[in-house]
């Protein structure tokens, strides 16, 4: 396909979007990045013309007078509408993320009915039903709010539906594709755009403790408690461990710190083997553990050559984990090479770029790249672990009723999900 100008946006991910950009940019394909929001992070970003103009708008929504903070919102919408208007004029690939376009997915009728080329990216919590998220556990130590829950997944499957409907391609995990019933892009297929990898990590001075980073978004969720009594079990048997715990720090101290350790604890109950922390981790040649009951299915969901090398493991096996890294030093240094060897072929900005495009040329190969929704299985979510699993849905599903799991379209996995439910304690 003959690509004048690609529009990304409005927003940014974890880096991901603005390594996209990056890699475009290699490609010396002309393409805009269109940030619409707070980057929390410090992630960097893209810069367009009405950037600064946009986020000083966006203070007004926390102004303490309402008159203020409606003239903001009214002000933001309307330059949301004129980067939406420009972006029509001058681009005709379209490629968005997964919680959202200009206009909540509103406006893809109008770019399918100009003939754009539209692909929506998800990251994970965009596609995740709510009730299988353990985001809530961080939430200002609030219960489960079912009713909200209940709202948020209406949100979600019905946004769903409508990208479904007008997007040309969809780009997804395989853990999170419980609401769709079209064929999507696999996104570890695609990569996660890195930048380019230090031609030679450096290793870190030999010292007695073992220095290990955790660097939690979401302490709960993530299950920094059960890490650290393993790391304070292990120290009990004698291994001498610095944990270094970053919460709510700016990427750029995450990545100094990435760069002067050992290896690295991500999260106890995720569905992916190599988010984003990994794959930074993975630029340092840095070994990453990483929990969750998708360690086993995922090998079977996603093809070899898919499989990133971090030390994916189910939550119970963990602290083994971490005390195999301690003892092998051999080992833990072979993985943080493999890893960067891995991201340095497969996820560099311009290899993912590369990736994109020929999703843009479709073909038997593309195809190739697709996931059917309806043959996955997995339905144990993030951040969560099986008893809170059990306790949250088992409730979600006895205030709510099974219909607001909203799994019409895929009996066999609500009857999974269901089946679970009832060793519930609720």
């Amino acid at each position: 396909m003959n690509v004048s100008r690609v529009c990304i946006g409005p927003g940014e991910v974890a880096g991901y979007f603005a390594g996209l950009k990056a890699g475009l940019d290699e490609l010396n394909v002309p393409c805009e990045h269109f940030v619409l929001m707070p980057n929390k992070f410090g992630y960097q970003e893209s810069d367009y013309f009405l950037k600064s103009t946009y986020l000083q708008l966006a203070q007004l929504r926390g102004a303490r007078f309402s008159l203020i903070r409606s003239i903001g919102y009214f002000l933001e919408a309307f330059l949301r509408l004129c980067v939406f208007l420009y972006a029509i004029f001058r681009c005709d690939v379209f490629v968005f993320p997964g919680s959202g376009s200009f206009f909540k997915f509103n406006d893809l009728f109008i770019l399918k009915l100009l003939k754009k080329k539209i692909i929506v990216v998800y990251l994970g919590s965009d596609a995740r039903p709510a009730y299988l998220s353990g985001k809530h556990l961080d939430d200002l130590g609030k219960p489960f709010d079912h009713l909200k829950a209940e709202r948020e997944v209406s949100t979600q499957s019905r946004r769903i539906c409508k990208v479904e409907k007008y997007a040309d391609v969809i780009v997804n995990h395989t853990a999170t594709g419980q609401f769709f019933t079209r064929n999507f892009i696999r996104l570890h297929m695609l990569g996660m755009p890195v930048n380019k990898p230090h031609d030679k990590p450096k290793s870190r001075e030999a010292t007695r403790a073992v220095r290990i980073v955790h660097a939690p978004s979401r302490p709960l969720a993530k299950g920094s408690m059960i890490f650290k009594n393993a790391v304070e079990e292990l120290r009990a048997e004698g291994y001498e461990i610095d944990l270094i715990e970053l919460v709510n720090v700016p990427n750029s101290v995450v990545l100094k710190e990435l760069s002067n350790c050992d290896f690295v604890l991500d999260e106890l109950y995720s569905d992916v083997p190599m988010a984003m922390l990994a794959t930074e981790a993975a630029i340092y040649a840095k070994p990453v553990i990483v929990g969750g009951y998708y360690a086993e299915q995922y090998k079977i969901d996603n093809p070899a050559c898919e499989v990133p090398p971090t030390l994916y493991v189910l939550p119970s096996e963990v602290k083994e984990a971490i005390r195999k890294l301690i003892d092998d030093e051999s080992y833990r240094l072979d993985i943080g090479r493999r890893a960067f060897d891995f991201v340095s072929k497969h996820w560099s900005t311009r290899t993912v770029a590369e990736n994109y495009m020929r999703l843009l040329e479709g073909g038997d190969a593309v195809r190739a790249w697709e996931c059917n929704p309806l043959s996955l299985s997995y339905y144990w979510g993030w951040g969560l672990s099986q008893d809170n699993w059990r306790h949250q849905v088992g409730s979600y599903v006895a205030k709510c009723g099974s219909k607001a799991l909203q799994l019409e379209h895929n009996v066999h996995l609500k009857q999974r999900v269901l089946s679970e439910v009832r060793n519930s304690p609720i």
